[in-house]
């Protein structure tokens, strides 16, 4: 604003013409942005300023209009808009969840209705303008303080279970409630309004002011970065715990304490948690030196490759899909070492290796691009290519289970029609937020936190039924590896299940190693040792 402003000037511009310009352009960049990061990252998308202001920016840009909607604003069309405003926002508070992409297009409805409201007030009050209703004094207060009621509501509601031990009840939101109120009222009329309203010459003096706001930054940005600091220490740590765990594995670590084959029970795995929750959520496939993940449909198709695909010796198999696909490659990993087999990995994000149209619209063009160019791409791998594995985010699979097994079967022919056997692995089950769950009860997860099975199993997998029903491909069930009969634990032999909602740590599919090599060599696709 401040370059706008002496841009103006120096140009003979008019300020108001400089504010507006800025304004406008600041408004629609954030907007376009708030857009793109909302369907790519959605969680920093709701936190983050670049993708809120031009929230603001429309009630800024309001304000130039106002004078012109005044003259041409009637009574009763005034009464309608404020009306309508708050039905809309009304509508907004009720409607939405935890599951509403915020702030993408779904803020276009809050942000039409609080401006609806505002150019509203330009009218002259009529008899059925709401007026009555927000002129009550509980509603005026509750205006007075809603900014502290923003500032303070989000830190009680993360707060409180960690506080309490469990999740918050209806209860607890209650007295969440009372006691934003209770907090906001005292911080703005304690705190914030002594501060502003102040006639005491030294706390409105841009000294003072400039130095306390330094100072306080300054405290502010030491004190995170210490806390920063010591986090990245323990998560350190923690990964080098893990890695210790899958270098030298106790007995019976992981899956194969679930294994129905082989039953295995160490009950020293009881009590302890690998990874730890600080670091659980990071415990993603990791290929050193390589992302081979999404890309953007004019970058090249390069898949991450095991350091021994060379050696002839060896099966050679290939792994492609989406981000699960590329989860379950960490299985694979650990087997080139063992001289069990080399691999290739062709992954692309939201991308499932079949001829219908791909689900996740977000990642559409990129996943027709890499469908499209993956047959010229793999061709000259083909001839060295013993037998391929696919898999695939089955809950985010659309269309009947006729429909889903042509469309995978038709598009495992780029490798059955050379001969080439395909393995299709069963997906695995999605519970929710188990890593928040696993936070709120690291020591009753077993009751808290486990899934029933016949709820989060996708029955049936579409991967498993079009395996069973092609020409020269296998199916492999893995479900007996992440439930019992009745339920989908979080926690399995020791180790923390999942990364998130819908991808394993890479430590548990590590442990699923050892079965998915004798699997394999059950299908007589790997030579017995």
């Amino acid at each position: 604003m401040v370059a706008g402003l002496r841009a103006a000037r120096g140009l003979g511009l008019p300020a108001r013409r400089a504010v507006f310009a800025v304004l406008a352009t600041c408004t629609v960049l954030s907007f376009g942005y708030a857009l793109h990061a909302t369907a790519v990252r959605p969680e920093q998308a709701f936190f983050i300023t670049p993708t809120r202001a031009w929230e603001f920016g429309i009630g800024a840009l309001l304000t130039f209009a106002i004078p012109a909607i005044r003259r041409r604003l009637s009574a009763s069309a005034g009464v309608a808009l404020a009306w309508a405003g708050l039905a809309i926002i009304l509508v907004c508070a009720v409607q939405f969840d935890a599951d509403t992409a915020m702030p993408g297009t779904a803020a276009i409805f809050v942000v039409t209705g609080a401006g609806l409201f505002i150019v509203s007030r330009t009218s002259t009050p009529a008899r059925w303008a709401p007026d009555r209703v927000l002129d009550l004094r509980p509603i005026q207060v509750t205006g007075d303080i809603s900014y502290a009621l923003y500032l303070w509501h989000w830190p009680l509601i993360i707060l409180m279970p960690f506080i309490q031990g469990h999740p918050n009840g209806q209860r607890t939101l209650v007295g969440i409630l009372v006691l934003t109120f209770v907090l906001a009222a005292f911080s703005t009329y304690g705190v914030e309004n002594p501060i502003r309203f102040s006639t005491r010459r030294w706390m409105r003096a841009v000294g003072p002011t400039l130095a306390t706001w330094l100072t306080a930054a300054a405290v502010l940005a030491t004190a995170s970065l210490l806390v920063v600091r010591h986090q990245a220490n323990r998560a350190e740590h923690n990964r080098a715990v893990a890695a210790n765990f899958l270098t030298d594995p106790p007995r019976c670590a992981g899956a194969a304490s679930i294994d129905p084959d082989v039953p295995c029970h160490n009950p020293d795995l009881d009590r302890i948690l690998v990874p730890s929750l600080e670091v659980a959520s990071q415990d993603r496939p990791k290929i050193e030196g390589q992302s081979c993940a999404s890309r953007e449909p004019d970058e090249p198709i390069v898949p991450c490759t095991s350091r021994n695909w060379d050696d002839r010796s060896v099966p050679h198999v290939v792994i492609v899909g989406d981000s699960h696909a590329r989860m379950m490659s960490t299985a694979l990993q650990a087997l080139p070492d063992k001289g069990v087999l080399a691999w290739k990995g062709y992954f692309q994000s939201g991308c499932i290796l079949t001829t219908d149209a791909p689900v996740r619209t977000t990642y559409a063009r990129q996943c027709n691009s890499f469908k499209e160019r993956l047959p010229g791409v793999i061709a000259a791998e083909l001839d060295q290519v013993d037998f391929a594995i696919v898999t695939g985010r089955a809950a985010k699979f659309d269309g009947t289970l006729d429909q889903k097994t042509h469309g995978l079967t038709e598009a495992w022919k780029l490798f059955t029609d050379r001969g080439i056997p395909v393995v299709a692995l069963s997906d695995i089950p999605e519970i929710g937020q188990a890593t928040k769950c696993l936070t709120e009860h690291p020591r009753d997860h077993a009751e808290r936190c486990a899934r029933p099975a016949n709820q989060v199993l996708t029955t049936p997998d579409p991967f498993l039924t079009a395996a069973r029903a092609g020409q020269g491909t296998r199916a492999i069930d893995l479900h007996p590896y992440y439930c019992t009969k009745k339920t989908c634990p979080v926690v399995i032999g020791g180790v923390v299940v999942y990364a998130d909602t819908n991808h394993l740590s890479a430590t548990y599919v590590t442990t699923l190693a050892p079965i998915l090599e004798r699997r394999l060599r059950e299908l007589g696709l790997l030579r017995q040792p």
